[in-house]
């Protein structure tokens, strides 16, 4: 059977890191905001990548060695010393692969699975695993819920297929192949990973909507855990009804604090983006001219004048006090201006977006820093050049701006003055990713769905890792634990994510690599235009970021990993 096409690049890349009233306002807004990249001489100095990066070596061992002893009560392997299987139902068509041990294990010690991000071997099982350890939990099924919009919704309502159908999307078949991937190969003590996908009623438009559909995840598909996307209100009900959730959504730290111990993330915080933002820029920017821009009104022989774009709901908290505070206290940097939007209540629509950057204009600002949700940085870069504006586009790790190469769909005579830095991985050809191999590894005939690859890879990763290293009796409390057990994975090599969680860190990036737009670079799709990482992608963490203007940034960089 032929392999499926993978899915455009909009569909790929815009699901996450805003909330649902924004594909409302990307239908009406994209269409006339999005505008060809503009074409530069190339400026990028060549790059021969190092020799090929091994996925399969070690990164980092996990909190359990592989020759670590049985939990308590259970033996580890039977009386004869051999592996001893648990025993689970499996459907008819499901791959015959029970895990036991570490069946597919990688690495020297080794890791459960052929990622990164994965935890190390678990022991052998055999035994009692307690049985209905916790709500949507059975001595034999882990319920897991998917409350996806954009990326990974399903036609299905309710739990998904277990084997392949004839006819079915690429994301139904997506999630049948890594459900029958993670029940292989993970250690999950005689249980099987149950996926349920919840519907949206129209299109989650209003609050009540958000509470319905997180009620049912709950209360219909009796859901233990859920990874979601990025509606707040939605976030508030599924902790409200303590279901353990991964989300998308980039929210303060205070917010999955007040939720804990329900609320977990595989994408950076607000509050590590905005102080990771806040220290680069001091460092970097501050009381320099605005070099990286070509805007003929502005005086170069003065110091930037930073604006803020700030996105506003009640879950994300005053994040422009935050940034505006702790610019002016770490570096004595006044915004010359503020501008909030809220994309669920701006009646002026595309209109409301562009006054802000006549707002910013107005003010002088030089260098925007940008704190916007992915599908309006197109409507305010089409306004910037609408009115012969263009500054600096700082961009510290929010949004999604930094993700794939959305650039692409940003007005590229602005975009090419966006710079920052990005705490995901540099990009690698989609046949050569994590996810794709794993999809492969079950059905080499197909190929997974692109965007729930490049978006929920790493969360299912984290998620059913944190219930194998919770053992058998499994509970959110002990998911908690686990997650907190887990030994950090340090930025080496650099191409990958890196960061830990920890009672104060409920999101797992901890480190960045500077980034900068080139419209000129061929892309992991083999399109032109993505990002460049500078230094081979070296990452930084909080107080790490060298001082003074970075050497080559805008003239050289990676686009790739290296070996890739």
């Amino acid at each position: 059977m032929a392999r499926r096409a993978g899915r455009g690049r909009l569909d790929q890349f815009t699901p996450v890191f805003y909330l649902g009233a924004a594909l409302a306002l990307a239908v009406v807004l994209l269409p006339s905001a999005l505008r060809p990249p503009l074409q530069q001489p190339d400026q990028s100095g060549a790059f021969s990548p190092n020799a090929p990066n091994n996925r399969n070596q070690t990164i980092y061992a996990g909190a359990h060695a592989a020759t670590s002893g049985a939990f308590a009560g259970v033996s580890a392997v039977s009386a004869t010393g051999t592996t001893v299987a648990p025993t689970t139902t499996v459907p008819p068509g499901v791959p015959q692969l029970e895990a036991s041990a570490c069946p597919y294990g990688v690495g020297n010690p080794p890791r459960q699975i052929a990622s990164v991000y994965a935890p190390a071997c678990a022991p052998a099982f055999t035994g009692n695993n307690g049985g209905a350890t916790a709500y949507g939990v059975t001595a034999n099924t882990i319920n897991i819920c998917f409350l996806m919009q954009l990326t990974g919704a399903s036609g299905t309502d309710g739990e998904q297929p277990q084997t392949v159908q004839p006819g079915e999307s690429s994301v139904a078949r997506t999630y049948t192949v890594l459900e029958q991937y993670f029940n292989s190969r993970y250690q999950l003590y005689g249980r099987q990973l149950r996926f349920y996908y919840v519907s949206a009623g129209n299109s989650e438009s209003t609050t009540a909507e958000a509470y319905a559909r997180a009620d049912k995840a709950k209360q219909t598909d009796h859901c233990f855990a859920a990874i979601q996307e990025t509606n707040p209100d939605e976030l508030d009900e599924l902790a409200r009804d303590q279901v353990l959730t991964y989300t998308l959504a980039q929210l303060p730290e205070s917010y999955f604090q007040s939720k804990d111990p329900y609320i977990w993330s595989f994408t950076p915080s607000a509050t590590n983006a905005i102080n990771m933002g806040v220290e680069y820029y001091c460092k970097k920017l501050a009381g320099r001219p605005p070099i990286y821009t070509n805007d003929k009104t502005f005086n170069y022989k003065a110091p930037r004048k930073v604006g803020l774009i700030v996105l506003d709901t009640p879950q994300y908290g005053n994040m422009a006090g935050l940034a505006s505070n702790l610019l002016e206290s770490e570096c004595g940097v006044k915004p010359a201006a503020v501008v909030q939007y809220d994309l669920g209540s701006t009646a002026s629509g595309s209109s409301g977006l562009a006054s802000d950057m006549v707002a910013l204009r107005a003010a002088g600002v030089t260098t925007v820093f940008y704190l916007g949700d992915l599908l309006s940085a197109a409507v305010f870069t089409e306004a910037a050049y609408s009115n012969n504006y263009f500054p600096e586009w700082y961009i510290p790790g929010f949004g999604g701006v930094d993700t794939g190469h959305i650039g692409r769909d940003y007005n590229g005579y602005e975009w090419a003055h966006a710079f920052g830095f990005s705490f995901y991985e540099i990009p690698a050809p989609d046949e050569e990713t994590e996810c794709y191999q794993a999809f492969h590894s079950v059905d080499p005939n197909d190929d997974p769905d692109s965007g729930m690859c490049t978006y929920m890879w790493g969360d299912m990763v984290q998620l059913f890792g944190g219930f194998q290293e919770a053992g058998p009796h499994l509970t959110v409390q002990s998911f908690k634990q686990a997650l907190f057990n887990q030994a950090p994975l340090p930025p080496d090599p650099p191409w990958h994510m890196a960061g830990s969680y920890s009672p104060s860190q409920h999101t797992f990036p901890q480190y960045a690599a500077e980034i900068w737009w080139d419209p000129n670079a061929t892309g992991s799709d083999g399109q032109v235009g993505t990002y460049r990482f500078m230094d081979n992608g070296r990452r930084y963490t909080f107080g790490q970021w060298p001082s003074g203007p970075t050497p080559g940034l805008f003239q050289s960089g990676i686009a790739l990993q290296p070996g890739t």
